[in-house]
């Protein structure tokens, strides 16, 4: 058997002359495999895997741009997931993919090792032997059973969220953002606003009342979506006590919007793109991507949800010039940028990246394909050059 996919619950199956490949990213698996086979089979050392990483880095992400080129914008916060390496393997998997079969072709003997369904099912399709089918089927199973109750869960979830933010907030709170010239979007967290009503915003300290120094009306309109629905009461009050302007984005959705949402959601799942294109090598990897294609679309439901919230203000008439949004490419940060795109074209955002470049990071930057689609916002700060 010169080439075998194994489920690492099947590593008794890796014959004793193969090198091997753990694909996952857990180091518990790793150190498990690495124990049973030896270090010294490793088909590559971790440091060459870095290399591979940061030179596919750039192809990986073109190839994806073209698939998506012309396809709705639903599809582009779907695929922030595919580039995002803490919610999909897709890149890793897509460099491991391009490792093995490389290796493969010079007469190696080769095991990789993985629970992804998806990575199993490209390899297989490339020639590879299976080992551990029952064992991927159950992981696959529990992984989709996650996406649906996330699905399920969202639109409910939000609309809930927005009735009590609405509740505790008072009508006053809209009015917060009425006339503003700037709106500062970042996560908020219990204790960022102390007894006495302060403010301490982690991503941008200080940056509101510097503004309201120059005379500029400055708002907050943070995410609260880290934080537990039990959180939530304390935290709508100290945002109405505080003197700081502050209007949660849940606190002008509707039932309405928690539907589209949810609609759009189903069809990212119901129409993705195609994947038919090889990377510059050659190298197939269109099956892994429709794999998870359909788990991430599942769990944008809450971003598709969330796109709303600029058509929301944009109906009460809050059309601000300037929006600074703590940006990391992200699904949020892609629903915020189409959303006020499509509702609020006078509204310039800017994304505020306070973090520095890594080539295995290959969602935090945007490409120009995705500036190009209006997905992403022209206007960037950034430390250092």
């Amino acid at each position: 058997m010169t080439a075998v996919v194994v489920h690492p619950g099947a590593l008794a199956r890796v014959e004793g002359d193969a090198e091997w490949l753990y694909a996952d990213d857990d180091l518990v698996g790793y150190a498990a495999a690495a124990r049973l086979l030896g270090r010294g089979r490793r088909l590559i050392e971790p440091s060459e895997l870095q290399r591979e990483i940061e030179q596919a880095s750039g192809e990986f992400l073109r190839w994806l741009d073209a698939a998506l080129a012309g396809r709705p914008a639903d599809d582009w916060i779907v695929a922030s997931f595919l580039k995002d390496i803490f919610s999909t393997p897709v890149f890793l998997h897509a460099v491991c993919v391009r490792i093995a079969l490389r290796a493969v072709r010079d007469g190696r003997k080769v095991a990789v090792i993985t629970r992804d369904a998806g990575l199993a099912r490209e390899l297989r399709a490339a020639g590879f032997a299976g080992a551990g089918g029952l064992r991927w089927l159950l992981d696959s199973a529990r992984l989709h059973l996650r996406a649906a109750a996330h699905f399920l869960r969202w639109p409910w979830a939000l609309y809930l969220r927005a009735l009590l933010a609405r509740r505790l907030l008072g009508p006053a709170a809209a009015q917060q953002l009425a006339g503003a010239d700037l709106l500062i979007d970042t996560c908020i967290f219990p204790g960022d606003i102390d007894a006495a009503g302060r403010y301490r915003d982690r991503f941008f300290p200080g940056l509101l009342d510097w503004y309201e120094a120059q005379g500029i009306r400055a708002a907050s309109m943070p995410f609260t979506g880290n934080n537990a629905v039990r959180e939530l009461p304390a935290l709508y009050r100290a945002m109405r006590g505080s003197s700081t302007r502050f209007a949660p984005g849940e606190y002008f959705l509707g039932w309405i919007d928690c539907a589209t949402g949810a609609l759009r959601a189903l069809r990212a799942v119901l129409q993705r793109p195609a994947f038919h294109a090889a990377l510059a090598d050659g190298t197939t990897i269109g099956r892994l991507a429709a794999y998870w294609w359909k788990l991430s679309a599942l769990q944008t439901v809450i971003y598709q949800i969330l796109r709303r919230v600029p058509h929301r203000l944009a109906a009460l008439d809050i059309r601000p010039p300037f929006i600074l949004k703590w940006y990391e490419n992200q699904p949020l940060d892609k629903a915020a940028a189409i959303g006020f795109r499509e509702a609020s074209p006078v509204t310039t955002m800017i994304a505020g990246r306070h973090y520095f470049p890594c080539a295995g990071m290959v969602n935090f930057f945007s490409t120009a394909a995705e500036v190009d689609a209006g997905v992403a916002p022209a206007a960037n700060w950034a430390c250092g050059p």
